[in-house]
């Protein structure tokens, strides 16, 4: 592998745009690629992993607790107006902890929580939580072995020490997503002590909804009610409450943490009738990318 490649290993903007980009014109993989989104597996992610576009694009999944599945329609690509792909913006739902049984550990697991989630991405693998031997690293990449003795790191210091990942991918240096992060804190701060809020958050029935469904309705007005949270991304901002997820034991390998879900639509390969569709493919392509560094998995 080139040294370029390996630079790009860990990459999931790279694995996905390439697979994006073969299942346009092969249809076995964009079979498996489409029908990926498990709601009992992580998804794309895992599938990146082990069927990598082309030897450029191998891709190794870094987060403990994320998924990425495709659960919205479809996207159409638009040529005429303005070069745009029509579809449903992307989504994550989000998972709130169970109300504390002891109010007066509120704040402890409130912590608890933050340090799982620094970032909705949560917590990053470490080489011993993977299981990856020597030789699955590059040698630029093997200064993570320093990091064995820790069962998990938060994203920037993990980036800081082996800068394996691009910082736009990560997010965790940018203000925004730090600021969304501290919004979701509150949330769930609000969430253990108001009614009102839980009932505008959650409504009942709405989480069989998406078990059904796969998604639900933006909670954006919901955050920008309570909290003056003004959403900054093209991006559905969902909720579910688990009561499973209790953090009780403070031992994140021990807790049950359930994934926070990254929500897609995939991208239909463009055609029209009045143009060759290979002339169409890079500039959908290049199009469908150029979303936003922070979150490059969304379309507008």
């Amino acid at each position: 592998m080139s040294e370029n490649n390996e630079k790009q290993y860990l990459s999931f903007r790279s694995a996905f745009i390439g697979a994006i980009a073969r299942s346009w014109y092969d249809e076995e993989y964009k079979e498996k690629f489409t029908s990926a989104q498990s709601s009992q597996g992580k998804g794309l992610l895992n599938f990146l992993q082990e069927n990598p576009a082309s030897e450029s694009t191998r891709f190794f999944n870094p987060w403990k607790n994320l998924a990425i599945q495709f659960r919205y329609p479809k996207l159409v690509w638009n040529p005429v107006d303005g070069h745009k792909w029509l579809g449903d913006n992307s989504g994550i739902i989000l998972n709130i902890p169970k109300i504390p049984d002891d109010r007066e550990k509120s704040a402890e697991l409130l912590a608890r929580y933050y340090n799982v989630f620094p970032t909705f991405y949560g917590l990053i693998k470490t080489p011993i939580d993977a299981k990856l031997t020597y030789d699955t690293l590059s040698e630029e990449h093997r200064c993570i072995a320093a990091l064995k003795d820790k069962d998990s790191a938060p994203l920037s210091e993990y980036s800081r020490l082996t800068n394996l990942y691009d910082v736009d991918m990560v997010g965790y240096t940018d203000e925004t997503m730090r600021h969304f992060s501290a919004v979701v804190m509150e949330a769930v701060a609000l969430y253990w002590r108001s009614e009102e809020f839980r009932n505008e958050l959650t409504p009942e029935g709405e989480d069989g909804r998406l078990d059904v469904e796969g998604y639900v309705s933006d909670k954006s007005p919901v955050l920008s009610k309570w909290l003056d949270f003004k959403n900054p991304w093209n991006m559905n901002i969902m909720f579910r409450y688990d009561k499973n997820f209790t953090l009780e034991s403070g031992d994140i390998d021990k807790d049950y943490i359930p994934d926070n879900i990254i929500c897609l639509a995939y991208p239909e390969a463009p055609s029209n009738e009045q143009d060759k569709q290979s002339d169409l493919l890079p500039m959908a392509l290049a199009n469908y990318n150029q979303d936003g560094s922070i979150l490059p998995f969304s379309c507008s």
